[in-house]
Parts: structure tokens; C-alpha cells; sequence
């Protein structure tokens, strides 16, 4: 009231401001805009992703033109699965890859500070010799997921489960070697073992019954998996999963050729 006696011998009159609506504010940033030709500059979306039947998830990344990125990665991209296969997504690959690299340089580092210069010493482990193939910690995996279907196995203990294994091609084992610069490959040689090779010691064309060979097999695994098994699940479940990892194992030797790849290297010492 006070102002519009005051402006009143002026001949001005008083409104009160009333409220803002929508449409003022998008008057007030169209106002603001500057005026002129604007480059059309797009942003590129980078997305991979896995799901099965009990979940999924995704990594996003956004990147501007500039160079700017936005990074959002879902949880759960190995739910269901505690071991690295063919169907999961590449940024789990690589996380295996990049845990590999560093433990293997690891190795090389230590094992360069106990030999003399000219010293050599021969390796012998799993690897990815290019043909697709089953592995034990694959079958296991199978599983246990199918145990926790079956309320044998709490979900959260299965999610948080993850088998410590993997298995390199030649390339990124020579690329660690090379990288880490204590060592050169002398000589490398690819096997192709077969899961029940140690059952023929004669060589010749001996054979067995599948069971019993599905036994021998899983009384290997067990006696490497069930120390790890056993701290993540409990020992009530070990005789469950191997009774039906064996099971499992006569099943497959039916239809198909049960081997695990392998590299036995010969390295020197150069630095």
C-alpha cells in the first residue's frame, strides 16, 4: 500500500508480482540464449552388458567431443556366475587380465631376484590355447548356481563367490614377459591334456568305464577345489557339489573330448 501512494504522483501505478510459472522460466532461458549457429557436436555412448537367469547388469560410458567421459557401471555382471566364460561381458575379461598381468610380473620380479644372470627356469601352467573348451571351475560354477536354484546355496554367498583362475593366451603371456624385462622366452611349447590322461599310464589303448573315470576326474578336482569351496559355502556342501560334479562329468565324456590346455615354457634371465 505504501508504495502505491508513493508512486501514485507520478502517475505510476503498483502491481504485486504474482507467481512464476513454467512458462516464465522457459521465456527467461529463452531470452538468455545467445543467438548464432550452433555445431551439432554428439556425444558417444559406449554400452556392454550380460544377464542370465538370475540378473543382469551394464556398463555405460559417455563421451563429449572434448573428450569429456561419464562412467556408470551397474553391479551384478557375474551374478549367477563365479567363473570367467565365454559369454561374459569385456570389462570382466579384462579385470581377470589386468589381476593376471600383475601377479605374473609379480612372479617374474621375485623369481629374477633369486637366479644369476643367464639362469633359467622352466614354467608350466593353464592357458587359452585358442580352441574352445570346457574347464572344471566352469562345471563347478554350473553347479553351484544350480544349488542356490534349489535353496542349496545362499545367493549371497554365490555373488560373492569368485573363482581365482585364469587362463591367458599366448600373446598376453608374452606381453607380460616382455613388459616385465627380466626374462626372455627360450622356448614354448602348447599342450592339449586330457582330463583322464593320468588314468593310461601304459599309453596304449586301455579303457575304463566312464564312471570310474568320472571319478578319477573329480577325485583330482576335489582335492584342488574343496579347500576354496569349503571357505566360501561351508563343508556341508562340498559332498553335494562333487557328488553331482561326477555326475556331471559321465555326461559329458559321452558327447564331447574333456581336455585342458597348457604352456610349458623355458625363460632366461637377461637383467
Amino acid at each position: 500500500m505504501a508504495w502505491s501512494v508513493e508512486l501514485s504522483e507520478f502517475d505510476l501505478s503498483f502491481e504485486p508480482r504474482g507467481p512464476i510459472k513454467s512458462q516464465h522460466l522457459a521465456d527467461f532461458v529463452n531470452e538468455l540464449t545467445p543467438s548464432g549457429r550452433f555445431e551439432d557436436e554428439p556425444w558417444t555412448l559406449h554400452v556392454d552388458g550380460s544377464s542370465n537367469a538370475q540378473g543382469s547388469g551394464a556398463g555405460v560410458i559417455l563421451a563429449s567431443p572434448l573428450g569429456v567421459t561419464i562412467e556408470q557401471e551397474t553391479k551384478s555382471l557375474k551374478k549367477g556366475n563365479c567363473y570367467i566364460v565365454s559369454t561374459s561381458p569385456p570389462n570382466v575379461y579384462k579385470a581377470y587380465l589386468n589381476q593376471f598381468q600383475k601377479d605374473f610380473k609379480l612372479f617374474l620380479k621375485s623369481r629374477s631376484e633369486e637366479l644369476v644372470y643367464g639362469g633359467a627356469m622352466v614354467l608350466v601352467f593353464s592357458g587359452n590355447t585358442g580352441t574352445p573348451r570346457r574347464t572344471c571351475w566352469e562345471i563347478i560354477s554350473l553347479i553351484l548356481n544350480d544349488m542356490f536354484l534349489e535353496g542349496l546355496i545362499e545367493e549371497e554367498k554365490l555373488d560373492s563367490f569368485n573363482i581365482p583362475v585364469f587362463e591367458p593366451t599366448i600373446e598376453e603371456v608374452r606381453h607380460v614377459i616382455k613388459e616385465e624385462g627380466s626374462f626372455f622366452v627360450q622356448r614354448l611349447e602348447i599342450c592339449n591334456v586330457p582330463w583322464d590322461e593320468c588314468i593310461n599310464d601304459d599309453g596304449g589303448d586301455f579303457f575304463l568305464d566312464g564312471n570310474i573315470r568320472a571319478k578319477v576326474i573329480t577325485k583330482h578336482a576335489r582335492a584342488v577345489m574343496e579347500p576354496l569351496l569349503s571357505v566360501s559355502f561351508g563343508a556341508q556342501v562340498i559332498n553335494e557339489v562333487f557328488i553331482r560334479f561326477q555326475k556331471k562329468i559321465v555326461q559329458l565324456m559321452e558327447v564331447e573330448k574333456l581336455e585342458s590346455g597348457a604352456f610349458v615354457m623355458s625363460v632366461t634371465k637377461i637383467a
